[in-house]
């Protein structure tokens, strides 16, 4: 029988029980009732071992991400993509670098997006981030305003 992931917090309400499943952790069928089992897993929230290893686990075991420095030796390394070396250094920064819940990390993750320029060109396109699933408005609000304590200042605006 193969493990299964949660991969967002959730509280499960079982006869009288509340049982609490927490990001992370390890769930077999045999421990929730079949109704329970497949809404889970249909809503993503339990995803096989495998799966989960391969695409959330960088984030939730706090694997170091490129840096900016790194981001710089790759595109010396790419003499062909001038247009690499346009994009400002505050861009660079990686989306687990600011200050987010580990749930919305993955979130961005899951849809491909790792850093804040990921985040500004999705939003762009696609009318803001809350369209991810498993972001919403209030995360979507937090996200631009970390993006925005990273954006250089213009001159005669105030700093905070």
């Amino acid at each position: 029988m193969e493990p299964f992931i949660v991969t967002a917090n959730v509280t499960l309400v079982i006869g009288e029980q509340r049982l609490e499943l927490v990001t992370g952790d390890e769930v077999y069928e045999r421990d929730l009732p079949p109704g329970k089992w497949k809404s889970l897993v249909n809503t993503q929230t339990l995803v096989p071992k495998a799966d989960y290893e391969r695409m959330f686990a960088p984030a939730v075991r706090g694997v170091e991400p490129a840096t900016v420095e790194d981001a710089a030796s790759e595109d010396d390394a790419d003499e062909g993509d001038e247009d690499d070396e346009e994009i400002p250094a505050w861009q660079l920064t990686t989306i687990d670098r600011l200050g987010l819940r580990a749930e919305a990390v993955i979130a961005y993750q899951g849809a491909g997006i790792l850093t804040v320029r990921d985040a500004l060109v999705y939003g762009a396109q696609h009318d803001g981030l809350a369209t991810i699933r498993g972001i919403g408005k209030s995360t979507e609000t937090a996200t631009m305003a970390a993006i925005q304590q990273l954006m250089p200042k213009t001159e005669g605006e105030p700093t905070n």
